[in-house]
């Protein structure tokens, strides 16, 4: 078996990438808002060189990420010519990653066999390849949290102080990638650290100097921007109004039955406390197994407590859980060696492939989403070819946002890369300041080579906010409709100035 392991290896994370890019090559995956506001941010830096110092926005208003994330995405959209894929793409790399971290530290530390096995099982788990679906910026902290515990559990067994150094990489990477994920992270890695220290596993110089003093640089940053915003707002910060811990209880058992058994909370709760039961007194435990079981537990209930003391939790800020707890749930039931086991694992497989199969057939199939890139370029199509080889205005309405950044990005990239001109004017309603939402929408980017002086379109996504639909409407000139289209939930209209 050995001698075929790496190709074995290969072959998996071969299939796993096919699983994921298959379905996304026809433009079938989401470029919503957010993922628009970033494709203009590395518009920003390939096009016009520009050097970007934070990344994207927080839950809390005036508190950024690191920049990090913009210059990780424009790998992509470089190797894909600018495609919106070439962020999906950057996301799919990673789950690999997770893929091939867990069956190379699993076959080093376990054995061959249940390498191969776990890398072949997590591939069930609907949510672990919904990471990959989406080019959002909290998704990479999966990645880095498998770094993070398998740095630390290799620490465990060897005693090596470099593996405790080296999990400082992934730890001051995650605050580029999601500040209230970053915390719960750099929280559990400083009281690991405390513990190591306590028992004279660390000298309390490394841990110090380890721990605090390089992700004191992002902390500086983020406690100076909440310090901002705090004294704006008066002293208050609601996000930090009370705690949560029901709530976030059954928020957090959702979380576990993802891993587990997803179709029932408290099924789940039981299953891993009986086999954390037995776990315990089973005679002979893998190291590997123990640490990286533990150690993903110890996460998790930093994570809740993390959570619940304030109103600013989103289930992306903890989407690495899922997964850690079904590749714990894994290596523990292949501990045991028996049949009772097979089945028990065999039954977590067909509850997690209950999910998985039919919400990966409806994801081969065409949506009337407008968040999907496939109908966002047939927009465009339509509105080129009715445009009558004339300049024309856009103006859009968003369900899902009070900006347009999707179609800033697509006239420039797709617009004018298909058709060679852009609309005149392409915003949310006429002189709307593009550039105050817009990084660079001072200089445009809409240089029409033909004239603009009658036609207008109008994107209008479908919303349940009629107030705010009105206001944009109050916001648009006199015009006649002349002809009108629904692509997916989109309505399309062409309109032409009255003067």
């Amino acid at each position: 078996m050995k001698k075929y392991f790496w190709t074995f290896f290969c072959f998996i994370l071969i299939a796993s990438a096919a699983l994921r890019i298959v379905p996304a090559l026809n433009g079938n995956f989401f470029f919503t808002a957010d993922q628009g506001r970033d494709a203009i941010y590395v518009r920003e830096i390939i096009e016009r060189r520009q050097i970007i110092t934070k990344g994207p926005q927080t839950t809390i208003a005036g508190v950024y990420t690191g920049p990090l994330w913009y210059y990780f995405l424009t790998i992509g959209y470089l190797i894909f010519a600018g495609n919106p894929f070439g962020g999906i793409f950057m996301i799919i790399l990673l789950s690999l990653g997770v893929t091939a971290l867990i069956m190379y530290f699993t076959a080093k530390r376990v054995s061959i066999q249940a390498g191969l096995l776990t890398g072949i099982i997590i591939q069930s788990s609907w949510f672990f390849y919904d990471t990959s679906r989406w080019a959002f910026n909290p998704f990479p902290m999966l990645f880095l949290t498998v770094l993070v515990i398998i740095f630390l559990t290799e620490f465990l067994i060897t005693k090596k102080t470099k593996f405790y150094i080296l999990t400082l990489v992934p730890v001051a990477l995650s605050f580029n990638s999601n500040l209230a994920s970053a915390m719960a992270i750099f929280i559990f890695y400083a009281l690991f650290g405390l513990w190591a220290f306590s028992r004279k596993i660390l000298t309390w110089k490394t841990y110090l100097l380890a721990t605090f003093v390089p992700p004191a640089i992002f902390m500086i940053v983020a406690i100076k921007q909440l310090i901002g915003v705090f004294s704006k707002t008066g002293g208050s910060l609601r996000i930090f109004s009370g705690f949560y811990f029901i709530p976030m209880a059954n928020n957090f058992l959702r979380l576990l039955s993802q891993g587990v058994i997803p179709q029932n909370g408290v099924v789940s709760l039981i299953l891993i406390a009986i086999l954390v039961f037995f776990y315990l007194r089973l005679k002979k435990k893998n190291q590997f197994i123990s640490y990286f079981s533990t150690l993903t537990g110890i996460l998790f209930v930093i994570s809740y407590f993390w959570f619940s003391w304030n109103k600013g939790w989103h289930d992306w800020h903890t989407i690495y859980l899922p997964t850690l707890i079904f590749v714990s749930l894994v290596l523990i039931l292949l501990s045991f060696k028996n049949i009772l086991a097979s089945v028990v694992l065999s039954l977590v497989i067909i509850s997690q492939l209950l999910v998985f199969v039919p919400r990966y057939s409806q994801y081969l199939q065409s949506s009337n989403d407008p968040s999907i890139l496939a109908n966002q370029t047939k927009i465009l199509d339509w509105i080129y070819k009715n445009s009558e080889e004339n300049g024309f205005d856009v103006y859009t309405f968003m369900a899902d946002s009070d900006f347009d950044y999707p179609y800033q990005y697509l006239f420039w990239w797709y617009g004018k890369g298909k058709y060679g001109i852009v609309p005149c004017h392409y915003e949310i309603f006429p002189l709307s300041h593009k550039y105050i939402y817009v990084p660079g929408g001072e200089f445009n980017y809409n240089k029409p080579t033909k004239g603009c002086d009658k036609l207008r379109f109008y994107i209008i996504e479908p919303t349940g906010d009629k107030s705010r639909y009105s206001k944009w409407t109050s916001r648009l000139e006199n015009t006649k409709l002349i002809e009108k289209t629904d692509i997916g939930q989109i309505n399309v209209q062409k309109r032409e100035l009255i003067k």
